[in-house]
């Protein structure tokens, strides 16, 4: 497995992975309409914004993409995904470690993100802490996000 940074080339692949992972993962803990709100968001247009305006990377090996993950200049973690068929085999963690590094070495401390019910006990094994909730709305459809910090 090889860590790099998401390229304008990756956009099709990881719109792919992105509703993949939500539309095979995401239904043990949001309803139906919530999965297809969230999954349908991504279109390779808004994707560009949403991988290539943070600092993005992506795991691949011979199979393609198997994961990304971002953050942003003021520590917020934008993003982080994982090919169904790889979840629970160190992708995520690896990803993570590898974003945290990358901002520490940017002069970044301290870290942020809205998680979702799924990605919260990865966060937490890093010492991420639960600091509230964060209300959005995707295509008329309420979503309730944990927040959670590491200073």
């Amino acid at each position: 497995m090889e860590i790099r940074h998401a390229e304008e080339t990756d956009m099709v692949a990881l719109v792919d992975l992105f509703q993949t992972s939500i539309e095979t993962q995401a239904d043990e803990h949001y309803s139906e309409e919530q999965v297809h709100a969230w999954a349908s968001r991504a279109t390779e247009a808004s994707f560009q914004d949403f991988i290539l305006g943070p600092t993005t990377f992506v795991a691949v090996d011979d199979s393609g993409p198997l994961g990304f993950c971002g953050y942003a200049s003021d520590g917020h973690i934008t993003s982080l995904y994982i090919r169904p068929d790889f979840v629970g085999k160190g992708i995520g963690r690896a990803m993570l470690i590898h974003v945290l590094e990358d901002a520490r070495a940017q002069g970044i401390e301290s870290f942020h993100v809205e998680a979702s019910d799924m990605a919260i006990p990865l966060f937490e094994k890093f010492g991420f802490e639960k600091t509230g909730f964060d209300d959005v709305t995707r295509s008329g459809i309420h979503f309730k996000r944990q927040l959670m910090a590491l200073k």
